[in-house]
């Protein structure tokens, strides 16, 4: 066994990311011609542009009648191809006719909350305490009163208020189990799903078929490391967004490149898979830090713990236990060259 000792300065509460050493090698090898922005450049030109990334098979690019690049619809098949991949675990996602590109999911929370609150279909939400600070601060921001709950199985629905949830669930960083979250989604809620952890985990469903999801927000800045590049995430929605129209236009072209490299590559679980030795071991190191058995989570970047710990580890405690941000610990691990 690899000998691991965690700087305790380096556990975290967040979660962030982990750029991993496969990702980063990625992203530096990809690269885009800046002739690609031309308003007049020809497809076929086009199409050479993007041998770094190694798409197979090659993206299919859109085109005006002129046989022009269409950047304005370019987002339409690199979705469909990441739609592809993501469709692999959530299940039902073909039934959201809408899906627009985001600088991941945190934007398109305050762009619904927003607009469905000016057109008077929301006049709350609700979220389980100790969940994602986020929905709580930009429902803040547009004086949308917040509901907190400790289990969201024993909530009777309300007309008004949407639910914004995370699974596998940002409590613990564990997956939400499959008839509790049927039962949920069945319950009459209007609920948007958080997709942000699916990917950081080994493989596993999740359906969000059920009428009652309004929308299925998705973002690869956990899933590969990239929180800190505001890469594209996609919010699928199953009826129009007006404020997020402009999309179409304002959206950033390499990343959504980049993005789609990423999916293609590494977008079914193959990093958790290979990094889950690593964060085992992270774990039992902390367990011993802690003089109590702290879990590895489903979400590769987590650990958790149940039974009570020492007040020391009071900042890491959420609704049922505790929940330990692992990035910098990867870093750490990393930086020791060991290996899983």
């Amino acid at each position: 066994m690899h000998s691991f000792e965690p700087k305790p300065d380096h556990i975290m509460s967040e979660v962030y990311s982990y750029p991993f050493p496969e990702v980063r090698s990625l992203l530096g090898r990809v690269s885009l011609d800046a002739r690609f922005m031309l308003n007049t450049l020809p497809v076929d030109e086009a199409a050479p542009m993007l041998d770094s990334y190694g798409f197979t098979p090659p993206l299919e690019l859109t085109a005006n009648a002129a046989g022009e690049l269409n950047l304005d619809e370019l987002h339409v098949p690199v979705i469909g191809r990441i739609r592809n991949v993501v469709g692999e675990q959530i299940h039902g996602l073909d039934g959201y006719a809408y899906a627009y590109p985001t600088h991941g999911s945190s934007p398109a929370m305050f762009t619904l909350l927003a607009e469905w609150r000016a057109k008077g279909e929301l006049d709350s939400i609700a979220v389980l305490e100790g969940e994602y600070e986020g929905y709580a601060a930009y429902a803040d921001a547009l004086n949308v009163p917040v509901a907190r709950y400790g289990n969201f199985d024993e909530v009777e629905p309300r007309g008004g208020q949407v639910w914004f949830v995370s699974n596998p669930s940002a409590l613990d960083g564990n997956w939400i189990d499959d008839d509790r979250w049927r039962r949920f989604t069945e319950a009459g809620h209007q609920i948007v799903y958080d997709a942000a952890y699916v990917g950081l985990t080994e493989p596993h469903a999740v359906d969000v078929s059920s009428p009652s999801i309004k929308a299925v927000l998705t973002s690869p800045s956990k899933t590969f490391g990239v929180f800190r590049y505001r890469n594209t995430g996609v919010a699928y929605t199953r009826e129009p967004v007006k404020a997020m129209y402009g999309t179409k236009w304002f959206k950033d072209v390499p990343a959504l490149l980049d993005t789609l490299a990423l999916y293609e590559t590494y977008g079914r679980s193959e990093l958790p898979e290979a990094y889950r030795g690593v964060q085992r071991r992270i774990c039992e190191a902390l367990s011993e830090l802690a003089c109590a058995d702290i879990e590895p989570s489903h979400v590769l970047l987590l650990g958790h713990a149940q039974e009570p710990l020492d007040d020391a580890f009071a900042a890491y405690k959420r609704a049922g236990g505790y929940r330990f941000g692992l990035t910098k610990l990867f870093e750490d691990y990393e930086a020791a060259g060991l290996s899983g």
